[in-house]
């Protein structure tokens, strides 16, 4: 992930999360050292 995380931005990744983890729960590492910005919505993703 690179730019922003921000309530405008979750929207799009919420439902690969969802996609990924319908069937089962599995470890998933994101990583988020290129964000530029994260809010209070993008860090409940």
């Amino acid at each position: 992930m690179r730019g922003e995380l921000v309530v405008a931005t979750i929207a799009q990744l919420q439902p690969e999360l969802d996609r990924i983890t319908r069937h089962e729960r599995r470890q998933i590492t994101i990583d988020l050292r290129t964000l530029t910005r994260i809010d209070s919505s993008g860090a409940r993703a």
